[in-house]
């Protein structure tokens, strides 16, 4: 190691040796480099994460970061989270400098037997001072979650460090009374809603993603969709889903930010292809944590929005803002991307009215039944959604699938079947799945205008297809 940047080799593996003997011999076990081999993107991401040797690593490698005007920083420790390049989960700190110029989140591989000599982008190192003989294990900042960071970190500091004198806790205090820490939005507030620039269902919210798609894409289950999510809104200034969520306040921004988190959960959809019934637990889950869960499902939920949303362009505003926030935070690491939370809350404000009355209308609106016309139609839209979902995972659509994909069809006709119908449209999806002509061609069939009427010649190829399948299964079973 590099002692013009860190205390010698021997002190870093001194501190090595005071942790559980499991922890120590895994870092002990780790490799002595600046960057984890295989990471790529920005230094400090989640796939490009810090290596350093433990907790007292991470404490003493933060307290040495200055920003850009040679600020020391708070900090406090969000959590944890899995990267791509790790076989263990990496540790993830949100950052501010003490005069409030930067603000960051950073990642870090405490599996190492050394601290990086190298720093984050925009950040520099203070040299080793030989004079202490050591790096100093104290600094404006803890590794556990501060709540209200960085308002509560003086006492945090004080209680963390057992620093009976206080002198860190009031020079925090100090600091956060000159400058300002709350982050405001940069970003010009959305204005009117303009019906030709905004999405009108769901499922077109985002389009085009490109490279923003791709990185996204990198999140591969669930859970880091979830931690993604749950990272997001923890970077949001930490009164606003107080605000914003609880039964007990203002209805406009409660709906506000069910809304926003819904757009934040449907750009991950749609980066990631996820199914139904992953996008549905998303939801319900963002929605649970943050207090903010609406009474029934969260399939009723997200119908309720999507039906809102082609009446009302302030819903589809929202929805798109959050959609829009979460591209820039991921694909373009806009930390200050979860500010549109606060934005759309002021939004929302100002539509008060208009924003209530369209979910209400929505609520109040009865779907129909569909028409033998429009259960044909959702039986081809949910074969072309079961059958892209088997060319992307190399696997047949299981039962629970199939009927999710026909729920979002019946769904976009703003139609409910009765249980025959849903038989039969299953029993169709089935059957058309098993014929690869009739399917192949009607991956290439496009549908025109929702309201206009199926060809003639295709409408009889896809009967005819679903009845060579049929037929012999009723003859078998009579």
């Amino acid at each position: 190691s590099d002692a013009t940047v860190h205390e010698p080799l021997e002190l870093q593996l001194r501190d090595v040796s005071t942790y559980q003997k499991d922890l120590k011999d895994e870092i002990l076990d780790g490799k002595y480099c600046d960057r984890v081999s295989g990471g790529y993107g920005d230094f400090g991401s989640v796939t490009n994460p810090i290596p350093v040797n433990g907790a007292i690593g991470e404490i003493k490698y933060l307290s040495k970061l200055r920003g850009r005007t040679g600020s020391a920083l708070f900090f406090h420790r969000l959590g944890c989270a899995a990267s791509q390049i790790t076989k263990k989960a990496v540790d993830i700190y949100e950052v501010v400098c003490l005069d409030a110029t930067q603000w960051n989140v950073l990642h870090f591989d405490m599996y190492h037997p050394r601290r990086s000599n190298q720093p984050p982008p925009g950040y520099s190192l203070v040299p080793y001072d030989k004079s202490f003989g050591m790096d100093i294990p104290v600094g404006y900042g803890v590794n556990s979650l501060s709540k209200n960071f960085p308002y509560n970190l003086p006492d945090t500091i004080q209680q963390f460090y057992k620093d009976d004198d206080g002198v860190f806790a009031r020079h925090a205090r100090e600091c956060l009374a000159k400058a300002d820490f709350s982050r405001r939005a940069t970003r010009p507030n959305p204005g009117e809603p303009n019906n030709k620039q905004l999405a009108t269902a769901l499922r077109d919210q985002i389009a085009n993603t490109g490279e923003d798609a791709a990185k996204l894409r990198d999140e591969t289950n669930l859970q880091q969709h979830r931690d993604l999510i749950a990272l997001y809104l923890v970077a949001a200034p930490t009164s606003v889903l107080r605000d914003m969520g609880g039964s007990g306040r203002s209805p406009e921004g409660r709906i506000a930010c069910q809304l926003f988190i819904l757009g934040v959960v449907d750009m991950i959809r749609h980066a990631n292809k996820l199914d139904p019934a992953h996008f549905l637990e998303l939801v319900r889950d963002a929605l649970a944590n943050n207090d903010l869960m609406p009474d029934g499902s969260s399939e009723d939920f997200v119908e309720l929005a999507r039906r809102a949303a082609r009446g009302c362009d302030v819903v589809a505003t929202i929805i798109n803002e959050g959609a829009t926030s979460m591209r820039s935070y991921v694909a373009d690491r806009d930390a200050e991307a979860p500010l549109d939370l606060v934005r759309m809350k002021l939004y929302a404000q100002k539509h008060a009215s208009q924003l209530i009355k369209a979910m209400d209308a929505g609520a109040a609106s009865t779907a129909r039944k569909p028409t033998e016309d429009e259960v044909e139609r959702a039986v081809m839209y949910a074969s072309m959604l079961a059958r892209t979902n088997e060319n992307d995972n190399s696997r047949l659509s299981n039962k629970e699938e199939i009927d999710a994909y026909l729920d979002l069809a019946f769904a976009e006709l703003q139609t409910q079947p009765d249980n025959k119908q849903k038989r039969m449209a299953h029993v169709g999806v089935d059957a058309l799945l098993v014929e690869d002509d009739c399917i192949e061609e009607l991956m290439k069939f496009r549908l025109s205008e929702s309201g206009s009427s199926i060809p003639t010649y295709f409408r009889d190829k896809m009967l005819s297809a679903i009845e060579k399948v049929v037929n012999p299964f009723v003859k078998d079973r009579t």
